[in-house]
């Protein structure tokens, strides 16, 4: 639909203009067909296809702002303008303002009922804001009226796996790349799922298919780096992670990634140092985003100084086996002379560690908010970065944990009957 000007006598320049506007659109001289737009709501202030179109340029350049305005002027001018309304609900989606972007979805469904585009992303956004059930029954339903949509396929199968429903997951992103090869979205999701089920070939394939691509693509560059640390397969993945790291160095996971390859590999300067990285704020930790948050540390923090006649606290972090391993940096700490060392850990390993040479406390971590001063503090796991561990160096007095005699008598007692014995191993 094109609209005449405002002005009599200048409809065949507008529509001129707004065809020209289009052609440049089409084929991406997209600064011309913008000026081509405005030169058309000049003649024609209300034309809601220059503004629709417009409003379309501006959110790609990144200006929400005035595509909202651009798509609610055209609606203004035009209220059952289903392009505008589905482009705003678009918008709006993005943005998280989901109410106001469902109300757009579902007036576009209720002008066009077989818009499948609309129930595709309206099941992506109830996926979002919790409503399960109906995301499914919207995407089968899209799938209904257009069944080689392969986004809607991507978007069941996305759902499937978000809910623990792998093998139906994989056959919907199965089917999306069937119907679109080149679909990126589902290439990578499939090889996460597969990378999850430590399925590493087919994995691989599907983030080398995504990099050939994008070969620019950064969460991919991390996914296929940790795919290859995963697999034992150590200077490549140092490759591909320093690759995205160096594209995106804000990418905090993606240095705490590297740092495990580097760890693995004995390179302990550099791969202590990235692993800080683990308590980074990012918006790219995923799921186990709680995980990556850093306990509140009340007193300075320790990153080397002297500790002659100082006291310290030292947070224990991640598992218990862990917990247990670190804890042998312990008596490092008394031995630089620190006058009083305490340890905070779960409640579980207070007997044992207190065990520890030159631990003068060990506190349960749901007690430590009755802490009393320090003069230091440092979580456990930085210990080996801030006494400048080496592999030569590497605290090796074994047992540097201990059970009282009586303790030990005690289950020297229980074992020694006759039985069926089990031995337990952390590994």
């Amino acid at each position: 639909m094109t609209r005449t000007p405002d002005v009599p006598g200048q409809a065949g320049v507008a529509n001129r203009l707004f065809e020209e506007a289009v052609a440049a659109h089409g084929r991406m001289s997209l600064s011309d067909a913008e000026r081509l737009y405005r030169m058309v709501l000049r003649l024609a202030p209300g034309h809601p296809e220059a503004l629709n179109n417009l409003g379309a340029l501006r959110e790609r350049a990144g200006d929400a702002t005035e595509a909202e305005r651009c798509y609610r002027a055209a609606l203004q001018r035009a209220p059952d303008y289903v392009d505008a309304r589905y482009n705003l609900g678009l918008l709006l989606h993005g943005n998280r303002r989901f109410a106001e972007a469902e109300d757009c979805y579902r007036r576009v469904i209720e002008a066009v009922p077989s818009h499948a585009a609309a129930h595709v992303y309206l099941a992506g956004l109830m996926q979002e804001t919790d409503r399960v059930a109906d995301a499914e029954w919207s995407y089968r339903h899209a799938m209904s009226l257009d069944p080689d949509d392969a986004v809607a396929h991507l978007g069941l199968g996305l759902l499937f796996v978000a809910t623990g429903r792998d093998s139906e997951g994989e056959a919907c992103l199965r089917d999306a790349l069937r119907l679109a090869p080149d679909l990126k979205d589902a290439c990578g999701a499939l090889g996460a799922l597969l990378h999850r089920q430590q399925r590493y070939t087919e994995a691989e394939a599907c983030y080398r298919h995504v990099l050939e691509l994008d070969p620019g693509s950064v969460e991919v560059l991390n996914n296929l780096g940790r795919l290859l640390h995963d697999a034992g397969r150590l200077i490549e993945a140092e490759r591909y992670l320093r690759e995205a790291l160096a594209a995106a160095p804000e990418r905090t996971p993606t240095a705490f990634n590297l740092s495990l390859v580097l760890l693995a590999m004995g390179r302990y300067e550099e791969g202590w140092a990235l692993y800080e990285a683990r308590y980074g704020e990012s918006t790219y930790w995923g799921d186990d985003a709680h995980c990556h948050v850093r306990p509140a540390l009340r007193f300075p923090e320790w990153r080397g100084q002297p500790l002659a006649g100082k006291s310290m606290v030292v947070w224990a972090e991640q598992g218990l086996g862990d917990c247990v391993q670190f804890a042998r940096y312990l008596p490092l700490l008394k031995a630089k002379g620190a006058s009083r060392l305490t340890l905070v850990c779960p409640r579980t390993l207070c007997r044992l560690l207190q065990t520890l040479e030159g631990v003068d406390e060990c506190v349960p971590d749901d007690d430590a908010s009755h802490l009393a001063e320090h003069d230091y503090a440092c979580m456990l796991m930085s210990l080996p970065l801030h006494t400048g561990t080496t592999l030569a160096t590497l605290p090796a007095d074994v047992p540097y944990l201990r059970v009282s005699h009586a303790q030990a008598a005690r289950w020297r007692r229980r074992v020694s009957v006759g039985g069926f014995r089990v031995g337990l191993v952390w590994a």
